[in-house]
Order: C-alpha cells, then sequence, then structure tokens
C-alpha cells in the first residue's frame, strides 16, 4: 500500500466518523448528544486557537477564554432545547460578557511580552468560535419559531458548508487556472470558487426540497454560505500562515484539527443566521 492511498484511507475513515457524529448530533435530537457535540468542538477549537495564538507570542488566559466560550456554547443549548425561555438567555450573555474585563485582569498574572495581543486573543476566541457555534444551534428557532427544534435544519445548513468545499476543492483541480489568492492558499481558484458557490446554490435548493421549505431562502442560503464560507477557509489560513503551521491540530487524521474542519461554519454561521432573520422580515 503507497503513503498516498494509506493517507486517502485514513481521511476518508476520520471523514466517517465525523459524519456519523454530525448525523448523530442533529438527528437524534436528543439535548445531552447535541450538546457533547457542539461542546466538544467549541472546547477543542479553542484551544487550537490558543496554541496558534502562543505561537505568535501571546499568552491568553485560558481559563478566562474557555469558560467564556462554554458559557456562550450551553446556554444557547439550553435555549435551542426549551430548557430556558430566551429572555434568560439574553441575561445569560450579558452576564458573560464579564470575560473582556477579566481578560485585562488576568494580565496581572504572569509575565506577558506583548500584553495586548494576550489580552485580543482572550477575547478574540470565544467571538470567533462559541458565538458562531450558538447562532448554528439557534438556527432552528429562528427558522421556525413556533415548532420544535429540528436538528435537520442545522444538518442542511453544515451539509451546505461541507458541499461549496468538496466542489469548490473538484472544480479546482478539475478546471483552476486562475488563482485566488496565490500568498495566502496557493491551491484556491476563481474556477474552484464559482464552482463552489453554484454548487452550494444548488444543493441549498435540495436541502429545502429535502424540508419542504422555502426553496428561495436555501437557495440564497446556499448564496451567502458558499461565500461567507470562503472567507473563513481564507481566514484560517491567514493565521495559519502568520505561525507557519500546516494544520490547527490532529484530532483528525488526515483533516487536521477543529478549526481546519469547521473553519468555514465560524465566519458563515453568523451570516446564515442573520440571512434567515432579513429574510423572515422582508418575506
Amino acid at each position: 500500500m503507497t503513503d498516498k492511498t494509506k493517507n486517502l484511507l485514513i481521511r476518508t475513515a476520520s471523514g466517517v466518523v465525523l459524519l456519523a457524529l454530525v448525523l448523530a448530533a442533529t438527528l437524534l435530537n436528543n439535548m445531552w448528544i447535541y450538546a457533547a457535540f457542539v461542546i466538544g468542538i467549541s472546547l477543542i477549537a479553542t484551544l487550537e486557537f490558543f496554541t496558534l495564538a502562543q505561537k505568535a507570542g501571546a499568552k491568553p488566559s485560558l481559563v478566562v477564554g474557555i469558560v467564556a466560550s462554554m458559557v456562550v456554547t450551553v446556554a444557547s443549548t439550553l435555549v435551542a432545547f426549551g430548557q430556558i425561555e430566551k429572555s434568560e438567555f439574553m441575561y445569560a450573555l450579558a452576564d458573560v460578557l464579564v470575560y473582556i474585563p477579566l481578560a485585562f485582569v488576568a494580565l496581572l498574572f504572569g509575565k506577558h511580552t506583548n500584553p495586548i495581543a494576550s489580552v485580543g486573543a482572550t477575547i478574540t476566541a470565544p467571538l470567533y468560535i462559541a458565538v458562531p457555534m450558538a447562532m448554528m444551534t439557534l438556527l432552528p428557532s429562528i427558522y421556525a419559531p413556533s415548532d420544535e427544534w429540528n436538528g435537520k435544519i442545522i444538518l442542511a445548513y453544515i451539509l451546505i458548508v461541507w458541499a461549496n468545499d468538496v466542489f469548490a476543492y473538484l472544480f479546482g483541480i478539475s478546471f483552476g487556472k486562475h488563482k485566488m489568492c496565490p500568498t495566502i492558499s496557493p491551491k484556491k481558484s476563481w474556477e474552484g470558487f464559482v464552482g463552489g458557490v453554484v454548487s452550494a446554490c444548488g444543493f441549498g435548493i435540495l436541502m429545502g426540497l429535502w424540508l419542504e421549505g422555502d426553496l428561495l431562502l436555501w437557495g440564497i442560503l446556499g448564496f451567502v454560505v458558499a461565500l461567507s464560507g470562503v472567507a473563513g477557509d481564507l481566514v484560517e489560513s491567514v493565521l495559519k500562515r502568520s505561525v507557519g503551521v500546516k494544520d490547527s491540530g490532529n484530532i483528525m487524521p488526515g483533516h487536521g484539527g477543529m478549526l481546519d474542519r469547521f473553519d468555514a461554519l465560524f465566519i458563515s454561521a453568523p451570516i446564515a443566521f442573520f440571512a434567515i432573520l432579513i429574510y423572515n422580515q422582508l418575506f
């Protein structure tokens, strides 16, 4: 067995495990399983982000950043499954903002050669990772406010994100001639970008048919998710290149870390959230 074949098998097996976890978290409609899923992603991705920050010379406060991320993730899960009222969720978000002054107070402990970077990394991690995970969790609540939480909506959103990623790659290796951002991600091409956007829009409409929903809304979601997803991938590439690493972690053999696998989601989830809100107001 060649190394290329071995790596492909490892990558495939890792992807199958991830898909199984996503399906279990979104289709079983079990709060505990879903909570474990989103908390696990948030926690691991936050630790990976802090590792990148440390390589850049910052010393973020792990306790402050992780606690803030966990509170946001858990609170959003509880409100999504009807365990707490939305008003209580807003109080929880207001309370967790105390982590911002605490990030500054944390500078008093330990030696910081770059205190501004340390505070910035501590504050950024929950905003970059946990808040988008919370907004993804609440997508069903704003999509169909009067219905019970439906994990299929989140599954459809994740599949659109992945469809954009997969088809952008396939179109890129097949037709890519014009580099998109050669200094950030040399393999990305404009042909791959267009292929990913078109595929995401088409896949969004398929998800709308599956859910028997508004096809225009799902087509729009496919478009905005594709655009923001590419931005998310490029953003993470910038972060990794700034510290000279290929992957954010190694928890997923063949795929890298959680930041590598969900980078598009962290940027696209808030935009998808507000796209649904705006659409509901207009139509």
